[in-house]
């Protein structure tokens, strides 16, 4: 099998399974119809002041929140709606609220105390609510993750929606990422109308993304990803294989400091109909599209814009610090694929007439030391691994660890913290001795690491 067939069969393997998609959703949906009862409990209540509606609403009707916005309807947001995910992601409910405007800090408040009063009854670990700048974090009983936000409804028509919201921006620049979430439909349309060629590219580039060690939050860095992966297949003419896509996408991401990547939704002719596809603008072409854009971001001398705002340039999200690691890690990455092209093409051994090879395909993908060192300069992970499973503090990128309540021995939730280590691989703590992190932990060496995730 070549090198391009095993990175998409390995790509294939880290989605999401079916049923972990249902029920991520399920519970999702409970919690936004839970929403929508207790706003219809509220309205109730202030008709007819009737006990039995003051009961269903609990604590929620003293913040008076509820009286003054109203729910028009909920997407699914993030890499889930996208069809981007990777092995166990988070699911985004964002709640479309009419007649209001940014900051939505009072009804993310609102929301968590909607959470809190009502944990047991929609599974969730009442300890993991969080409100978290623009979103509220919640964790299930049975390890699934959502984050949940709040946006600005102008229209149901999606066009309009768009429109108006970018018209609230240039008029409110200031709060022009406040707004990201009243972009969602178009957000997720840049992606789903991707190939599933792209989608596979962007599996592997955001696995990949998600093992480094930044040791600082990029909000937005794994959108960025996804945009870098979108402009190598619109650049790549004629189509390219896998392993030179992801080589591609590895190159930008060691260039992003002097990227300059916009995308335009343009409308053009296909089979007689027209439809809305999604174009690349280069250096060049932007003197026909610059109005379309914010005059100080395009002048700049790199950007990445966010294809659903124009006016948000992701990469000055970035500072030089992460420009650099970024830089080291993807030089890294491309010296590993280089090295198994290598031993591809040296290492063949003959069997039964067919020529296989003893080079695993996933050990391009395990996870980079905290820092390149020389003595991990080829990629080389230290002896051991100490794998913390109560340590929440430890922030990386854009998440925490996952907190598993109840977890007396690892043998009881094996299958728990197994799914746990598998999904956060960025924050496996390595070191060549062993460490005391957290109130909780377990000592495990690489290959019983490996060995576990492969039995379970």
């Amino acid at each position: 099998m070549s090198i391009s067939a095993e990175l998409i069969e390995f790509s294939d393997s880290i989605n999401p399974s079916k049923g972990y998609i249902s029920k991520g959703t399920e519970l999702v949906e409970d919690v936004s119809s839970h929403i929508l009862f207790l706003q219809i409990c509220y309205l109730m209540y202030f008709l007819f002041k009737t006990l039995i509606f003051h009961e269903k609403l609990k604590g929620v009707h003293n913040s008076g929140t509820l009286s003054r916005f109203k729910v028009d309807r909920e997407s699914y947001g993030g890499s889930v709606g996208k069809k981007t995910s990777v092995i166990y992601p988070d699911f985004d409910c964002i709640v479309f609220l009419n007649g209001v405007k940014p900051p939505l800090t009072t009804f993310l408040k609102e929301f968590e105390i909607i959470l809190r009063e009502n944990a047991e009854e929609l599974n969730i670990i009442p300890d993991s609510i969080k409100v978290k700048w623009l979103t509220v974090t919640a964790t299930f009983e049975n390890g699934v993750e959502m984050d949940l936000l709040a946006a600005c409804n102008f229209s149901q028509d999606p066009d309009e929606q768009h429109r108006l919201v970018l018209q609230h921006i240039r008029n409110e620049p200031d709060n022009r990422m406040l707004y990201s979430s009243s972009l969602a439909r178009l957000q997720l349309d840049f992606l789903k109308t991707q190939s599933s060629f792209t989608h596979q590219l962007i599996r592997l580039a955001k696995y990949w993304y998600k093992s480094l060690s930044l040791d600082k939050v990029v909000y937005g860095g794994s959108a960025m990803m996804e945009i870098l992966c979108v402009a190598v297949i619109a650049e790549s003419h004629p189509k390219v294989l896998m392993l030179e896509a992801f080589k591609r996408f590895l190159y930008k991401v060691a260039e992003m400091d002097t990227l300059k990547i916009a995308f335009i939704q343009v409308t053009v002719l296909r089979e007689g109909k027209y439809v809305k596809e999604w174009k690349l603008i280069d250096e060049w072409d932007m003197v026909c599209y610059e109005n379309h854009f914010d005059p100080n971001i395009i002048s700049s001398p790199n950007y990445i814009i966010e294809p659903a705002n124009p006016y948000n340039d992701m990469a000055q999200n970035i500072s030089a610090e992460i420009f650099t690691k970024l830089k080291k890690f993807a030089t890294e990455m491309l010296q590993r694929v280089e090295q198994l092209e290598d031993n591809r093409t040296n290492e063949m051994i003959t069997v039964d007439d067919r020529k296989l090879t003893s080079i695993d395909i996933s050990k391009l993908f395990e996870p980079f030391p905290l820092r390149l060192t020389d003595e991990y300069s080829h990629g080389i992970l230290p002896t051991d691994v100490l794998v913390d499973y109560q340590y929440t503090e430890y922030n990386h990128n854009s998440a925490e660890p996952q907190l598993i309540k109840n977890s007396l021995t690892f043998d009881d939730d094996k299958e728990l913290v197994t799914k746990v280590i598998l999904n956060n691989l960025a924050f496996l703590i390595r070191a060549p001795k062993k460490k005391e992190v957290g109130a909780r932990h377990m000592f495990l060496t690489l290959t019983e690491f490996l060995m576990l995730g492969w039995m379970t």
